[in-house]
């Protein structure tokens, strides 16, 4: 159950479609390509990633 603007709201059944979240850079640019591929993957590895995708989108991420 969820508090918004003083209602709870309580989920039931499955979401109807969930967001996804992406990235975008130009085209070539492999150096940032690369870092935020490493930088990403090392958020997934500690948690961090998972924190900010919950506290921002209301459910865990996708695997």
């Amino acid at each position: 159950v969820v508090e918004s603007n003083g209602f709870k709201i309580k989920a039931v059944g499955d979401p109807v479609k969930s967001d996804k979240a992406g990235i975008a850079i130009r085209k070539g640019n492999e150096s940032l390509l690369k870092e935020l591929n490493k930088h990403l993957a090392d958020m997934k590895e500690d948690g961090t990633y998972k924190e900010i995708f919950v506290k921002w989108f209301g459910e865990e991420p996708q695997e």
